[in-house]
């Protein structure tokens, strides 16, 4: 997480915010447009984290989507957003089972931040 906090001393974190989202939309999207939106709709009445902040509270996020699809599903729904976040950000998905997935999405924005 300090490596997303370090984003925003950089001043790219606005960038990488909206490119987290339209990555998480799109992943998040392949389950209807409505699904997307009850989902985003309770994790934000839940956790009070505005759309903005979203990349700060990556923890909550997955723990969210845990409980509200559970683990398995959960897992599936993270390795799409990752997916597309790596894509998006137009360089290599690696993949590391041992990191989490905010450690991921951190890792995803080191090697943007470092390439641009």
């Amino acid at each position: 997480m300090d490596s997303l906090k370090k984003l925003k001393s950089m001043n790219k974190y606005d960038d990488c915010s909206k490119i987290f989202l339209d990555s998480r939309d799109e992943a998040l999207g392949i389950f209807g447009e409505s699904v997307k939106q009850v989902l985003l709709y309770y994790f934000q009445a839940k956790y009070g984290t505005k759309k903005s902040d979203i990349l700060m509270d990556l923890g909550n996020f997955s723990v969210f989507l845990s409980e509200i699809v559970g683990a398995t599903s959960a897992k599936l729904i993270k390795e799409e957003i990752l997916h597309v976040l790596f894509r998006n950000l137009g360089v290599p998905l690696s993949k590391n089972e041992n990191l989490s997935f905010e450690e991921q999405v951190a890792k995803a924005f080191n090697i943007f931040s470092t390439s641009t």
